[in-house]
C-alpha cells in the first residue's frame, strides 16, 4: 500500500522512513582489473539475470566438483555433532551441576548460584534444552529434575576429540576443545570470549572454520562460479560489496573466480583489525570498516552503488534480519543481487564455541530464527527476503546437506530511507531528572579533550581515522581484542601519565567511560567542585589537546609533556 506521508500523518500515522525507488542509472565507482585477460562483455538492456539463464544450479554444483572428500567430510561433521552433544552435561558439571538425581530450580537461580553472568542465560537455556532432548533432565513446574544418568567423563571426551581429528574437521575439534577448557571462565566473566576465539589477537583458531576444509572450500567455489556467471552477463564491470569479509575465505574464492574480468571490489568488516589484515593479504581492493547494524549511508556508502552484495555467515548476526536486509538493499542498484553463504541448521559446535560471544545471542526477532540459535533455515531466509522486497529468491548447495546453503535474491529497487521528519520518540522527562553518575563531577571540556586524545591513540593502534571512532560505542565493536587492548592501555599510560589495569579497557567499555575513569583516578587534575566557577579558560583545552596529540604521535616524551603542562599552568 502506497500513500502520501502527509495523508498518513493526518490519520495519526508517523513514519520512521519513506519509501523511495532508486534510479535506474547506477552510481559510478572506480574499477580494477583482476588478472591480465581482456574483459569480455555481454549485452544488457534491462533484462533480469537469473542464475539458470547461464547454467542451472545442478550444472554449477557439478562444476564445483563435489567428490569423495566432501562426502567424507559430511560424515565427519555428523561425528563432530554427536561428540559435541556429549560435551553438554560435562560442561554444566564444570559450572556446578552434580550428576545425581535431584530437583533443580529455575535457570535464573542456577545462573546466580553458579556465578554465570546474566547475558549468558540464553546459552544456559539452550544447553538445558539439549539436556532435555538427551534425557538428562525433565522440565518441572519450578525448574528441572535431573535423571539418574552418569555424565561423560571430561578426559574421555578429550580423548574422543583427538580421535575425531580428520583433516576435514580438525579445526572444529580444536575450537570446541578450547571453548570447553575455558567455558566456566567465560560464563563467569573471568575471561572474554575473544581470548578463546582469537588468542593473542590471532585469527588462526577460527580461520580454518571458514576455509581450508572440503565443505567450506566447496561452497566458496560454488559462490565463485555463480558470481562469475553474473559478471559475464553484465555489460558493465561488476561492482561488489563484501560484508563481514572476516579472514578472507570468501574473498579469495571470488577473486580467483573473477580473474580476467574488470570489477570493483569493496571489502568490509566491522573489525578494523581484520580490515587492516585484508589490506596486507588482499592488495588492490577498496577497504572499509562497515557495521551492518548502522545506517550504511552514514558510513560513507552511496545508495544503489553495487550490483552484488556478498556475505559469508554474517547477515544472521543482525539483531533484526528484516532491518539488516533493508540496510543492505539501499546499497544495491535496482535488480542488484544479494548472495549469502549461511549455515542453516542449529549446529552444536557453533553453540559451544560462537555461543560464548555476546553477538550470538543478540537477535531481537527470535521468532524468525531456529530455536536457541541466531541462524535461519532456508525457508525462513526465503520468507524474510520476500517480505523485504527481494524477488527471485532461492538457495542451492550440496544436495544432501541442508545445514549450509548459498542464498540468492534480487532487489526490486524500492528502499526505505530515514525520514527527515522522524518524530522524537524519546522526549526529555518533565522533571528533567538526570541519572546519578558513578564518576565525580568533571569539567565537560576536559572530558572532550581526554576523549579526543584516547581516540587518537586508539586510531593509531587500529590504523584507522580517529573520526571513525564514536566515543559512546563499545570498544569491541571496533574489533579490539585483548592484545590490541593491552597495546592501547600501554600507549594511554605512557601518553597521559596514568596507570591503568589491562581489564579497565573492557570494564570501561567506551571511550567516554574510559575518559571519565581516568579523570576519576586523578581528581586533583580532572575534577572541579561543582559549587565553584571554572577557572581554566576554554583556550587551554585546545593547548592541552595539542600536548596529548604530540605525545601520542611520539613527537615528545612524557617528561617533556609534563614540563609543558606545568609551564602553561594547566594544573
Amino acid at each position: 500500500v502506497r500513500a502520501e506521508q502527509r495523508l498518513l500523518e493526518e490519520l495519526g500515522v508517523r513514519l520512521n522512513g519513506v519509501w523511495h525507488e532508486l534510479p535506474a542509472d547506477p552510481v559510478l565507482v572506480p574499477t580494477r582489473r583482476l588478472g591480465m585477460q581482456p574483459w569480455r562483455a555481454a549485452p544488457r538492456q534491462g533484462e533480469v539475470f537469473l542464475p539458470d539463464q547461464a547454467r542451472s544450479a545442478g550444472q554449477l554444483r557439478s562444476q564445483a566438483a563435489r567428490g569423495n572428500e566432501e562426502d567424507a567430510a559430511l560424515g565427519d561433521l555428523d561425528n563432530l555433532e554427536a561428540w559435541c552433544e556429549r560435551w553438554v552435561p560435562a560442561l554444566l558439571a564444570r559450572l556446578g551441576l552434580a550428576p545425581v538425581p535431584a530437583d533443580l530450580p529455575a535457570l535464573e537461580v542456577l545462573a546466580e548460584r553458579w556465578g554465570v553472568l546474566p547475558k549468558f542465560l540464553p546459552l544456559l537455556r539452550a544447553l538445558f534444552h539439549r539436556l532435555e532432548r538427551s534425557g538428562y533432565v525433565v522440565t518441572t513446574a519450578n525448574g528441572y529434575r535431573l535423571a539418574d544418568r552418569p555424565f561423560p567423563a571430561w578426559n574421555d571426551l578429550i580423548t574422543e576429540g583427538q580421535a575425531l581429528k580428520t583433516p576435514a574437521i580438525a579445526a572444529f575439534v580444536e575450537l570446541v576443545l578450547a571453548a570447553a577448557e575455558n567455558f566456566d571462565a567465560v560464563l563467569q566473566g573471568r575471561l572474554p570470549a575473544t581470548e578463546v576465539l582469537f588468542p593473542q589477537g590471532s585469527d588462526q583458531r577460527v580461520r580454518n572454520i571458514y576455509r581450508g576444509h572440503p565443505i567450506a572450500d566447496y561452497y566458496n567455489r560454488l559462490a565463485g562460479l555463480w558470481v562469475r556467471d553474473l559478471a559475464e552477463n553484465l555489460a558493465e564491470p561488476l561492482r561488489i560489496l563484501e560484508v563481514g569479509g572476516g579472514t578472507g575465505g570468501t574473498t579469495l574464492a571470488l577473486l580467483d573466480a573473477l580473474a580476467g574480468l574488470e570489477t570493483a571490489y569493496c571489502f568490509t568488516d566491522i573489525s578494523p583489525a581484520l580490515v587492516a589484515q585484508a589490506r596486507q593479504t588482499l592488495p588492490g581492493l577498496e577497504y572499509r570498516v562497515f557495521d551492518l547494524e548502522q545506517d550504511p549511508l552514514e558510513q560513507g556508502l552511496l545508495p544503489g552503488s553495487f550490483d552484488l552484495i556478498v556475505a559469508g555467515n554474517a547477515v544472521h548476526a543482525g539483531a533484526e534480519i528484516g532491518a539488516t536486509l533493508g540496510r543492505l538493499k539501499v546499497l544495491l542498484r535496482p535488480g542488484g543481487w544479494l548472495l549469502l553463504n549461511e549455515l542453516t541448521a542449529d549446529y552444536r559446535f557453533a553453540t559451544l564455541s560462537f555461543g560464548l560471544t555476546d553477538a550470538w545471542w543478540g537477535a531481537r526477532d527470535g521468532w524468525r530464527r531456529l530455536p536457541d540459535s541466531p541462524l535461519l533455515a532456508p525457508a525462513q531466509w526465503l520468507a524474510v527476503l520476500w517480505e523485504n522486497g527481494f524477488r527471485h529468491a532461492g538457495h542451492f548447495g550440496l544436495a544432501d546437506h541442508a545445514g549450509q546453503r548459498l542464498i540468492v535474491a534480487q532487489s526490486d529497487g524500492h528502499v526505505l530511507l530515514k525520514s527527515e521528519r522522524t518524530p522524537n520518540l524519546c522526549p526529555v522527562p518533565a522533571n528533567d531528572a538526570v541519572p546519578a553518575s558513578p564518576h565525580p563531577t568533571v569539567h565537560p571540556g576536559g572530558v572532550d579533550v581526554l576523549c579526543t586524545a584516547i581516540a587518537g591513540i586508539m586510531a593509531q593502534i587500529l590504523e584507522i581515522d580517529a573520526a571513525e571512532l564514536d566515543w559512546d560505542t563499545p570498544h569491541q565493536r571496533y574489533g579490539v581484542d585483548s592484545i590490541l587492548a593491552l597495546a592501547i592501555v600501554e600507549r594511554i599510560d605512557s601518553a597521559l601519565n596514568v596507570r591503568l589495569r589491562s581489564t579497565d579497557f573492557f570494564n570501561f567499555a567506551t571511550i567516554r567511560e574510559l575518559a571519565l575513569h581516568i579523570m576519576a583516578l586523578q581528581p586533583a587534575r580532572s575534577s572541579i567542585n561543582p559549587l565553584q566557577p571554572e577557572t581554566a579558560p576554554a583556550a587551554s583545552d585546545a593547548a592541552l589537546l595539542d600536548v596529548f596529540q604530540r605525545v601520542a604521535a611520539g613527537e615528545i616524551d612524557v617528561e617533556a609533556a609534563n614540563r609543558l603542562i606545568l609551564e602553561q599552568g594547566f594544573e
